[in-house]
């Protein structure tokens, strides 16, 4: 069902509160700030503008003209107020698990079931019934995580007569442990197939020394009729099932599957409605009424109207002819409403050697500005135009590209002092892997150990999971790093202790931190946000539509660096003066770091490569076998990354002109380098 919904705006004392009304007879829509007022030739009035949109002049009629009183426009209800999205409850997730065999509920199982509703809230999948063929291959076989396609359930009594909707598709997964199958995974599932296991399929890759497949189910049941409960049995026609009713949940069990249908009262289970695709409500309509307010901008020409409408998704249709979803015209407008005029365009001059504008000079007046780090030895650092080179930022006599000198200053500006000026051996070296044991995965693991692989010491374990871009904060004293599998940003403290989600990424999430400007650059929301280390509340979307697989920053002259699987590109911290390298940079870009000292860009793409930080001179430096993360230690003039196929984590120094070759120290598992710390506070 695809439904237009407005926005209303009220105004305050402090200026325009703007929410988008969610009722479902609105026609048009106004942006935030202009609203929906009536139109002056039905009575409206200049007062009904200002309640209608607060634009200060009658506001803008649903139909677009303005004035006093709202000189044109449909002049529609604006209905009821909706609810910033982050203060709408979440939507009850469908919990769906696969064990080895599911049971039904003990106690007291015999409440009424007479005039009573329920919707689903659990289903437990019995894998050792669904699949008997895998169990008899392997005894050691594990169900892990489980993907649903589609789950939904209800039950409503009235009477003797019952209504009931019980339906699951979903995907299990299977572990087969090293002494089922000796790694051969193809025959394995040849076997499988073979034994009567249908829509099974398992992975040609032995992932340490693990098999893993995949087997599918679907089940639906649906009742109307009359019913008879009692000596935990539900009767209905040619249906029985075992049943266990009680206050707070009912438990349904196919006897022939053993699968086990917890349903549970409306109020425990409904939501509000929102635009997901789902009755979040429990009402038997899809997004009908989304209490939330679009996610709509309202910058730029964004803020002419829009008229958002829901269909599974919010889609926010611009009413402005000016509107571009990527800013392509030069006409001195925000046309893609991103908080910026003609970026990235030749008509806007920016520092950069060129003259973007065709004025004849070459920046002249530019329109971006320096990003000079404010911090530590660098306080007071102005910015001057430096032609291709961009901006060039000054910098104090006490300076230091990596901090050498125990001085008690932050001469390298990052945020930290004196944070090299410790024992030689003090060195960690953080990393994460999966723990494997004879039946597979046992968890996922953050742990640094000296420069050497020796002493280790673990600091965060979770049963499961695969982690990346392990970075350290040392100014907040946190562990910062991207899971992988849960698209989640999470952290903990030094120690490992108060482990927490810091923020919700897309799929493939990334993170880069800049502790001198306090912050996290992480991808997310279809973009690469940037998020204060100090308020996570405080988010900005810096670049739309990039999604990196890598990121890394240059502190000192404020550039962000990231890389898809076959460009590296470049902006500033703000996301302005966007440029990309699209030839000569390799293939599945899976590291990058910059040499704060040498003034390098290095990042691994099957070798390592590295280019000056204009992304000019690009150069490949050496083969490397599958690297995954790349990090620096500037003072030590060391690089570091990992090989995941060979359990290590390999070293060059850069000290040099040229790198030198190659040196590894091995690890037990399939470890993936994180940030190399000379001094762990």
């Amino acid at each position: 069902m695809r439904r237009s919904v407005p926005f209303v705006c009220l105004s305050t004392a402090l200026g325009l509160l703007c929410a988008g009304a969610c009722s479902s007879d609105s026609k048009s829509g106004a942006a935030p700030g202009e609203g929906a007022g009536r139109d002056a030739s039905t009575g409206g009035t200049e007062a009904d503008g200002q309640v209608g949109g607060g634009s200060g002049q009658g506001g803008r009629g649903n139909g677009g003209g303005i004035g006093p009183g709202g000189s044109s426009g449909a002049g529609t209800d604006a209905g009821a107020t909706c609810l910033p999205q982050d203060q709408v409850p979440k939507p009850t997730v469908l919990g769906v698990s696969a064990e080895d065999s599911c049971s039904m509920p003990t106690g007291a199982c015999a409440s009424p079931l007479d005039d009573t509703k329920w919707r689903l809230s659990d289903v437990c999948l019995d894998a050792g019934t669904l699949f008997p063929q895998a169990a008899a291959r392997c005894s050691s076989v594990t169900f892990g995580s489980v993907v649903t396609s589609a789950v939904h359930g209800s039950a409503s009594f009235s009477g003797s007569s019952v209504e009931l909707d019980l339906a699951v598709d979903a995907t299990v997964f299977l572990d087969f442990p090293n002494s089922c199958h000796f790694c051969r995974c193809s025959d394995l599932e040849t076997e499988l197939l073979s034994a009567g296991m249908t829509d099974v399929s398992c992975s040609p890759v032995c992932n340490g020394g693990t098999c893993s497949c995949t087997a599918s189910t679907s089940q639906t049941l649906t009742v109307a009729s009359t019913y008879a409960f009692g000596n935990g049995t539900f009767t209905s026609g040619t249906v029985s099932l075992n049943a266990c009713a009680a206050e707070d949940a009912l438990s349904l069990q196919d006897p022939e599957t053993h699968t086990v249908f917890t349903l549970r009262p409306p109020s425990v289970v409904d939501t509000p409605e929102i635009c997901d695709g789902k009755d979040d409500d429990g009402n038997g309509k899809v997004d009908d009424d989304p209490v939330e307010c679009p996610p709509c901008k309202t910058v730029g020409v964004c803020g002419e109207g829009v008229n958002p409408t829901c269909s599974g998704t919010w889609t926010c249709n611009y009413t402005s002819p000016a509107w571009e979803e990527q800013e392509t015209t030069c006409d001195h407008l925000d046309n893609d409403c991103n908080g910026q005029v003609d970026e990235n365009l030749p008509c806007r001059e920016v520092c950069d050697g060129k003259d973007n504008d065709g004025n004849g000079k070459v920046d002249d007046d530019p329109l971006d500005s320096p990003t000079c780090t404010q911090v530590g030895v660098c306080q007071g650092a102005t910015g001057a135009c430096g032609g291709a080179n961009g901006w060039v930022c000054t910098k104090s006599t006490d300076f230091e590209a990596a901090e050498t000198k125990c001085d008690g200053k932050d001469n390298d500006c990052d945020g930290a002092v004196d944070e090299h000026c410790c024992a030689a051996d003090a060195a960690r070296v953080y990393y994460s892997y999966q723990a494997i044991g004879d039946s597979g995965v046992q968890g996922v693991v953050i742990a640094r150990s000296k420069l050497d692989g020796s002493g280790s010491e673990t600091l965060v374990t979770e049963p499961s999971g695969y982690w990346i871009d392990v970075s350290v904060d040392p100014v907040g004293k946190k562990i910062y790093w991207a899971s992988l599998l849960d698209d989640t940003i999470r952290r903990s403290n030094l120690d490992g202790s108060n482990a927490e989600v810091a923020l919700t990424g897309d799929n493939q999430p990334r993170l880069a931190l800049d502790v001198a400007h306090r912050w996290i650059f992480w991808r997310g929301n279809g973009g690469v946000n940037r998020t204060n280390l100090d308020d996570l509340s405080k988010t900005d979307p810096v670049l739309p539509g990039q999604l990196p697989m890598t990121m890394t920053v240059d502190t000192q002259d404020g550039w962000l660096f990231l890389a898809d699987a076959s460009s590296v590109s470049r902006a500033n911290l703000d996301g302005s003066g966007l440029v990309t390298v699209t030839d000569q940079v390799g293939y599945l870009i899976e590291g990058m770091a910059f040499d704060p000292v040498g003034r390098k860009l290095y990042w691994t793409a099957g070798a390592l490569f590295r280019a000056d930080p204009d992304l000019s001179g690009v150069e490949s430096l050496f083969s490397l076998n599958y690297p995954v993360e790349l990090h620096t230690a500037a003072a030590a003039r060391r690089l570091y990354w990992s090989e995941t196929t060979g359990n290590r984590i390999g070293w060059t120094s850069i000290a040099g002109a040229t790198p030198t070759a190659p040196t590894y120290v091995d690890y037990p598992d399939e470890v993936i380098c994180g940030e190399v710390v000379d001094c762990p506070p």
